[in-house]
């Protein structure tokens, strides 16, 4: 008989030191398509604008969670290092319902649309 090993999708996840804390406090997260950041504008005014959206977010009492895969993970919050990095990035995949598990699985980056993080969430 053969036996299939469980996936443990735990490991598949990483979250932000910041979501982490919220969720330990209870307090709401807004989660937020990445897309915008690696295609849908140019760096710096990418990284400029996904900031300023994250701490407009904060000042009402909610936690950010920018939706991102990067090294075959599913990253939910982004620390700022990381923000910075992806909005930097080259040759991310825009990433929806049908490519996610390709992205997952290939390793690149990618940005998530709507649909691909409402695949996360």
């Amino acid at each position: 008989m053969n036996r299939i090993k469980k996936l443990n999708v735990g490991k598949l996840i990483t979250y932000s030191k910041e979501v982490r804390e919220a969720i330990k406090k209870d307090i709401p997260l807004v989660a937020l398509e990445s897309s915008i950041i690696s295609h849908g504008m140019p760096y710096p005014h990418s990284l400029e604008m996904a900031k300023e959206i994250e701490n407009i977010i904060r000042s009402h009492g909610a936690c950010p969670a920018t939706l991102a895969i990067l090294d075959g993970k599913i990253n939910v919050g982004l620390d700022a290092e990381i923000l910075d990095a992806f909005a930097k990035a080259k040759n991310v995949v825009k990433v929806s319902t049908n490519n996610f598990e390709s992205t997952l699985v290939s390793g690149k980056p990618g940005g998530t649309t709507v649909a691909g993080s409402l695949r996360i969430c």
